[in-house]
C-alpha cells in the first residue's frame, strides 16, 4: 500500500508547499476534527476487489499519476 507520508510529500512537491512532521502528543492542534482519520492505522489492499470480479488494474498507481499528471 501507499503510506500517507508518500502522498503527503507528494503533493507538497507538485505545490511547492513545506511538508512538516506533526508532534504525535498533540495531532489535534494540526489536524482538528480529521485527527481520528490520520491516527487511524487502515491498510487496505485491492486483492478482493481483483479476485472477485476478475480485474487486474491497469493504469498508474497513484503516485505516479500524480506526478505525470498534476503538475503545472
Amino acid at each position: 500500500g501507499i503510506q500517507t507520508k508518500d502522498i503527503e510529500n507528494t503533493i507538497g512537491e507538485i505545490l511547492s508547499l513545506p511538508v512538516v512532521a506533526v508532534p504525535q502528543e498533540n495531532p489535534e492542534q494540526h489536524f482538528g476534527s480529521l485527527t481520528y482519520f490520520f491516527a487511524r492505522d487502515g491498510p487496505v489492499s485491492n486483492e478482493h476487489t481483483c479476485r472477485e470480479l476478475a480485474w487486474k488494474p491497469c493504469n498508474l498507481g497513484l503516485i505516479l499519476d500524480m506526478e505525470q499528471n498534476y503538475r503545472s
